[in-house]
């Protein structure tokens, strides 16, 4: 998927945003595959950006761990 100028823009501002908050926060889509995650969030659990985007979020949680997060995804 291309994305335009002002599209990369939204991004880059939301990205900054993310970052500048001090507690870990990951957006996963509905397949559950991790599309962004802010500073702290790798910082957290040890990962670069490259080693997280497009991967299942189960590569931070394990199944119990999985399965309690599953009531708090919106």
């Amino acid at each position: 998927m291309k994305i335009n100028v002002a599209q990369r823009k939204i991004k880059h501002s939301l990205e900054e945003i993310l970052d500048s908050v001090k507690t870990g926060i990951v957006a996963i889509n509905a397949d559950y595959s991790i599309n962004m995650m802010n500073v702290e969030l790798m910082n957290m659990f040890r990962y670069k950006k490259d080693e997280l985007l497009s991967r299942n979020i189960n590569i931070l949680f394990n199944l119990d761990e999985f399965n309690i997060l599953q009531n708090y995804i919106l």
